[in-house]
Order: C-alpha cells, then sequence, then structure tokens
C-alpha cells in the first residue's frame, strides 16, 4: 500500500513539473534585440612639444630716420685776365709806349657749409621698432669757386732799319696776376645712435614632432630679433683753391726790314701729277731766339729779356720726276706732301694712298724727288685666292691681281688651318716658311702637303687632303715696300677638296 502511494506522489510530481514546462513555453516572452557596439574612444590631439626660442639677425635694409643734412653750395669761379692782342709796328725814331699789360684774373669766393643732419631719435623698447636704423648724414661742403689765371703780357713785333731807333720804344708788357683763392666749406654734422642694437619679439610656424612622436604638428615659437642701428656720416669739406696762376711777361720779335717777311709756306698738299709738271716754292722765316731786349728798348720796359730775331727767309723750290715703270697716269688724284724742314734746307716727301720710293736730289737749288718705284697702295692690297688638287697635289694659291708682285721687296703669308670633320683640328698656324712659298707669274703657291707636314704625320696629311675632305684656311699676307708695309686678310669658309678648284661646303 506504501509503494503504490508513493509511485503516485512520483507520477504526480512529474505531471505538475511536465505541466509547469509547457506552460513556460507558451507564454516565454520575445528575445532582447543585441546591445550596439561600444564607439572606440576619439584619437588623441597632437600636442606640441615645448616651445624653442629663436634667435635671429635682421640682415634687411637700414631705414634713415630723421633728414640728411644738405650740401652746401660750391663758390663763384673767378674770370682769367685778358690777354692784349699782338701788336706790330715800325719803328722810325719817334717815342712810342705800349700799353700791352695782361689784366689780373678774378678772386673766387669760398664754398659754403653743408648743413648738420636733421637726427632723429628713438627709444627701441618704446617705440617697438623691428627694423635696422641708419641716422642721417650731413651735407658736403662746397667747394672752393676756382681763381681766374692773370693774363699774359701782349707780344710785339717791330721792324727796324736802325738798332738804335728802338731806345725810343717803351713797352710794358706785365702779366696779369693770379687771382686769389678761396676756402672750402666745411662737411655739416652727421647723427649718432641712441641705441645701437636691441632685440623685438614675434612669432613664427614651424613643424614639429608631437609629443606622441607619432605625427608632425604645426606649432607657433617664439623669435627674438636684434636689430642695429649705424652712425650717419659726417660731410665731407670741399676742395680747397689755391691762387691762379700768373701770365707771362710778354716778348717781342725784332725784324731789322723796312719791307713784311713773306708769308711762310713749310707745309703743301700737291696731286702726283701737278707736282711733276713744275717746281713749286717752300717759304720759310728763320728767327733765332736771343738775349738782351730790355737793353734795346726804353728804359724801364717791361718785357722778356729774350726775344725772337729773324734772321732769314729760305726759299726751296721743289718737284718730282717721274721715273717709275707704272705710268703717272695712273696716280690721277693720289696726294703728295711736301715738309719743309726747320731750317730750310730740305724737305720731306710723304705719299697719301700711294707708296713711293726714290732719291732725293739738289738740282741748281732745287730739291728733285726722283720716283724709282711707285704703287697705289689698292693694288698692293688687290689679292685673290684659291685652293686645288688634292692629296700630295693639294696647294693654296694666292693671286696678285694688280700685276705689282716684283714691285714688293717682300711678302710674308701667315696660315691658320684646320681639317673639318665631326671635330676640328688644328694643323698649322703660323708664319710660312719661305721655301715653301713659289713665286711665279704673279702667282704665290703653297704646298699643303708640305705645310701638313711640318707639324703633322703622313697619315695626317693623307687623311685631311685627301679628295672629299673639307678644310678651312685663314691667310693673312704682309707685303713690304722700302720702309712700309701692310697687311692684308683673305678668309676662306670652309672648302671641299675636289680634283679642280676647291668647293665651298
Amino acid at each position: 500500500m506504501k509503494t503504490t502511494l508513493t509511485l503516485s506522489r512520483l507520477s504526480l510530481g512529474a505531471l505538475l513539473l511536465t505541466s509547469q514546462f509547457a506552460l513556460a513555453q507558451v507564454i516565454e516572452k520575445p528575445p532582447r534585440p543585441p546591445r550596439p557596439p561600444v564607439p572606440a574612444p576619439p584619437p588623441a590631439t597632437p600636442v606640441c612639444p615645448p616651445p624653442q626660442v629663436h634667435y635671429e639677425t635682421d640682415h634687411g635694409l637700414y631705414r634713415t630716420i630723421g633728414r640728411d643734412g644738405r650740401s652746401g653750395q660750391s663758390g663763384r669761379s673767378g674770370i682769367s685776365g685778358h690777354t692784349p692782342a699782338a701788336q706790330t709796328i715800325v719803328a722810325t725814331g719817334a717815342v712810342v709806349k705800349l700799353d700791352l699789360r695782361g689784366s689780373d684774373g678774378g678772386d673766387a669766393t669760398s664754398g659754403s657749409d653743408g648743413e648738420d643732419a636733421l637726427c632723429g631719435h628713438f627709444n627701441p623698447h618704446y617705440d617697438r621698432l623691428n627694423h635696422n636704423v641708419q641716422q642721417p648724414e650731413g651735407g658736403d661742403g662746397g667747394d672752393a669757386g676756382r681763381p681766374g689765371d692773370g693774363g699774359n703780357g701782349g707780344h710785339t713785333t717791330i721792324y727796324f732799319s736802325n738798332i738804335s731807333q728802338l731806345k725810343n720804344i717803351y713797352i710794358d708788357a706785365s702779366p696779369g696776376m693770379g687771382g686769389m683763392g678761396a676756402y672750402a666749406g666745411r662737411g655739416g654734422r652727421g647723427c649718432g645712435c641712441d641705441y645701437y642694437s636691441w632685440e623685438s619679439n614675434s612669432y613664427k610656424t614651424v613643424t614639429r614632432v608631437s609629443t606622441d612622436g607619432m605625427q608632425k604638428v604645426s606649432c607657433t615659437e617664439p623669435v627674438r630679433t636684434t636689430h642695429y642701428c649705424r652712425n650717419g656720416d659726417d660731410g665731407s669739406d670741399g676742395y680747397v683753391r689755391s691762387s691762379g696762376s700768373s701770365g707771362s711777361i710778354g716778348s717781342v720779335t725784332l725784324i731789322n726790314s723796312a719791307q713784311p717777311l713773306p708769308e711762310s709756306k713749310t707745309t703743301m698738299t700737291l696731286d702726283i701729277i701737278q707736282a711733276a709738271q713744275a717746281p713749286v716754292s717752300l717759304v720759310r722765316n728763320i728767327f733765332e731766339t736771343r738775349s738782351g731786349a730790355q737793353g734795346l728798348l726804353a728804359p724801364g720796359s717791361i718785357i722778356s729779356n729774350n726775344y725772337s730775331a729773324y734772321v732769314r727767309t729760305a726759299v726751296l723750290p721743289v718737284q718730282v720726276v717721274w721715273k717709275a715703270r707704272t705710268p703717272i697716269s695712273s696716280f690721277a688724284g693720289s696726294k703728295i706732301v711736301y715738309n719743309m724742314s726747320a731750317d730750310g734746307q730740305s724737305a720731306t716727301i710723304s705719299p697719301i694712298s700711294s707708296w713711293i720710293e726714290g732719291r732725293t736730289s739738289l738740282v741748281n737749288g732745287t730739291q728733285i724727288f726722283t720716283v724709282e718705284r711707285a704703287l697705289l697702295e689698292k693694288d698692293v692690297a688687290r689679292l685673290s685666292s684659291l685652293i686645288i688638287g688634292n692629296g700630295k697635289n693639294a696647294a693654296l694659291v694666292i693671286n696678285d691681281d694688280a700685276a705689282v708682285s716684283d714691285l714688293i721687296d717682300r711678302t710674308e703669308i701667315t696660315i691658320e688651318a684646320q681639317s673639318k670633320g665631326i671635330f676640328s683640328y688644328d694643323r698649322f698656324k703660323g708664319v710660312v716658311p719661305a721655301h715653301l712659298v713659289k713665286l711665279e707669274n704673279n702667282k704665290y703657291t703653297i704646298s699643303l702637303h708640305d705645310l701638313w707636314l711640318i707639324k703633322n704625320s703622313q697619315k695626317k696629311a693623307e687623311g685631311d687632303l685627301k679628295k672629299g675632305q673639307v678644310l678651312k684656311i685663314k691667310v693673312t699676307v704682309k707685303r713690304f715696300v722700302g720702309n712700309r708695309s701692310m697687311s692684308y686678310d683673305v678668309n676662306f669658309d670652309k672648302y671641299k677638296l675636289t680634283d679642280g678648284v676647291a668647293v665651298k661646303d
């Protein structure tokens, strides 16, 4: 009986549990939604490291404060003294007084002082100056004026027949005195600095690494800049002028003749043809310097003791005699210049635009200049050139187109030669040896092969001078006739060698 009861209780308990579970399933609530994810914390703001102070120097311009002093005015210059006009008189024994004094030069005036600078005062701590400062400069002093020089005493030419006649001639040819000099203006005073250096504060943005060392960050840091002040210079003093120069005392020329002297013709320019047609006369009045003028004139005369005394008049006829091979008619329009010597005994001949050689002789008082060789300058320069052949036959030919080579004393030929390819190579530079230059029928011929061998190997000569090779040659010809010479350039472009005449490349 007890067993049955126990099982019944167990069955009842199991039934009860089953019912409760089934009921729980029937009345169970819906599931909760999932929780949202927790957001990540924001990144940390980068932090600048401790600031550094930057010390800098101001290398900028200096700004002037205040005003520079004005420069002084230059003094006025004096006027130079007057020199009287030269006088010519004839001594007759009558009393003559001549006032030929040179006047004095004018005085100069002094320059004015330069103005002091107008100073600019500042206190950088209160004025917060952030730039360099230049104090103003004093003005320059004005230059003294230039004094005038004294005038010269006048010159007198006196014709006389009796030297005693000079005793009645009184001449005052005193020189003028130079003007007085003057003082220069003094330079104005410049300004000094109140402060010679100071600092200003500012800031600037720099790139640094943040305190966490993870990234770069822009940081503002202080800047201390040192500025400077320069003193203003004093102005320069002007130039001082000493007194002007005194003039020269006047002088006399004494001519012991009652007739006026002929006009001097010591230089004359003529056409060559005209010079050969008839003689022309060169004239020179010969004088010599002597002393004792003061004893010859009236007592008390103020004159240079040295005087010029007429000695004689030299007259020299000159003529050209043409003996040159070239006809004189070829020289129509060409000029020559006669120049008489100081003693009047001879003359020289100087051709213009022509070369003349000859000899001088004196025949019956006439100087004869015999022309034995004559060339027109333009004929000396009439040269042309070409390159012919190749290899061992390559040659430079210079033609004398005027055919005057036999009238030339000597010809010097200078060559600069290059071979042309991808690169240029210098092969010869200098004067061609005389034995390599052959003159025949007014043609100068130079073997390029022999010229090459002077400074280059046989192999280079063969390579440079073969057919089709390009050369560049510059030729200068210098021709000599007597003591005259002249150089002429014959410039080549680049030429390509052929069997005949080289062609322009």
